[in-house]
């Protein structure tokens, strides 16, 4: 019978300040978050303006493809990221264009992936043939798409783990995938 009203009452004070001092540091730390997320969405929004106005300006289709790739790679913070281009006659996917982030080099085509390939096959086929972007966490345990010994191989032996693939689409039909990468699982959404 220590504790009387007086007591319990400053008790009850005491829990509210401190509730309130702990949604006041939720409060500080989501604002940090959405600071961030802004500066990154504003950078992006930048670039985008950038490359648009470089682009209109570019008459070669290779560099206009070459700074587009570039571009990806850094604006989703990958690895590296690469052009597809498709077969006009089969649709088949081949590379194209990449490039890398940080300390990586591009990869360049793929040793082995001159055979015909299928649709779904690999991450980039999956997107050639549903025609949107699509994504993998964990790319060699994916079931979505089919997995080809070249492809797996790529992605074991340059530890790609996320993965997202988006159609480059014109009016003709799919020209090719814009993909990108990174050693980081489950990475994009």
């Amino acid at each position: 019978d220590r504790y009387g009203p007086a007591q319990q009452a400053l008790v009850r004070t005491l829990a509210e300040h401190a509730a309130l001092s702990i949604g006041s540091t939720v409060l500080i730390r989501e604002l940090g978050t959405a600071r961030r997320q802004l500066g990154r969405r504003i950078a992006a929004e930048r670039t985008l303006r950038e490359i648009t106005a470089e682009l209109a300006s570019l008459r070669d289709p290779g560099t206009v493809l070459q700074r587009t790739v570039d571009a990806s790679a850094a604006l989703l913070n990958a690895d590296g990221a690469r052009i597809d281009l498709a077969d006009t006659d089969t649709g088949v996917l081949s590379w194209g264009f990449d490039a890398a982030t940080g300390n990586r080099q591009a990869l360049g085509p793929i040793p082995g992936d001159h055979e015909e390939s299928t649709p779904d096959e690999g991450i980039t086929g999956r997107a050639s043939r549903l025609g949107r972007t699509v994504w993998t966490g964990d790319y060699l345990t994916d079931e979505r798409f089919i997995h080809r010994e070249p492809l797996d191989a790529f992605a074991r032996r340059n530890g790609i783990r996320s993965a997202m693939a988006a159609p480059i689409a014109a009016d003709t039909g799919i020209l090719g995938t814009l993909t990108v990468y990174t050693s980081r699982p489950d990475d994009y959404d």
